[in-house]
């Protein structure tokens, strides 16, 4: 069971106060941070759209507000932005939560399929040695993707560093998050005419993670969000793969 740090639906109107005017200003410094519309951000954050109001946050601001909808965003920020928020508030973000992308990888995942491999040679004796099981390379080192998909897909990318995932461009550039691959193996990044296209890493040593996720029907839109959208009509598979980087 999930560790929480607070029980919104059994805590007294007093005792909600102080956390529900201290989540509300932890949300308007993430808006700061993330830019776009403080609604949608509040609106995504509670799950439920605003009441209709002159000043919708009026009640937050003053710690009155649905503990419903304070559970909902506790819970939003813990799970999306755990290091973040628990800067702001270490005492209401004591625990890590798995975020929903964290489940959607897990409840999708196919084991191999996809390795982070050297360029200049794919044979054993261009690979560095292996750090429990994990492959390792060094910094300006050039590597690539070799995926094997069962048949054709899109295909969208990310990368994990110190706990936060990251969109990965796999084509021409670096904005081309979107890829369509056909049965078999494929190197990526790659060109449209399958010229691979290596990627390095200058200055950010450590781990190194990367889920490739295959989407077997209409073109994907290249977020997590979509994603977890598009897989309740579609099929999906996620592949991983870690890496890591010395100098």
């Amino acid at each position: 069971m999930t560790k929480t740090e607070l029980d919104w639906l059994n805590l007294s109107a007093a005792e909600r106060n102080a956390p529900t005017r201290k989540l509300y200003q932890v949300l308007r410094k993430l808006h700061k941070q993330l830019g776009g519309r403080f609604d949608d951000l509040f609106e995504e954050a509670q799950s439920v759209p605003l009441t209709p109001s002159l000043d919708p946050y009026t009640n937050i601001k003053r710690g009155v507000y649905d503990r419903r909808k304070m559970r909902n965003i506790h819970e939003w920020l813990a799970q999306n932005h755990f290091a973040f928020a628990q800067s702001q508030a270490p005492r209401l973000f004591k625990y890590p939560r798995r975020s929903a992308w964290d489940v959607f990888l897990e409840t999708h995942s196919v084991k191999g399929g996809l390795a982070v491999v050297p360029t200049g040679g794919f044979g054993l004796a261009s690979r560095k040695p292996h750090q429990n099981g994990i492959p390792v390379f060094q910094l300006s080192q050039e590597y690539l993707f070799e995926l094997t998909t069962p048949e054709p897909a899109y295909v969208v990318a990310f990368e994990e560093y110190q706990g936060k995932w990251h969109p990965l461009g796999i084509g021409e550039t670096e904005s081309t998050l979107v890829a369509h691959v056909g049965t078999g193996k494929t190197r990526l990044p790659c060109a449209k005419d399958g010229t691979p296209i290596p990627l390095m890493e200058h200055d950010q040593t450590g781990q190194h993670g990367f889920a490739f996720v295959l989407c077997f029907g209409q073109k994907p839109t290249p977020d997590q969000a979509g994603l977890m959208f598009y897989a309740r009509d579609h099929r999906v598979a996620a592949m991983q793969v870690t890496m890591q980087v010395r100098l």
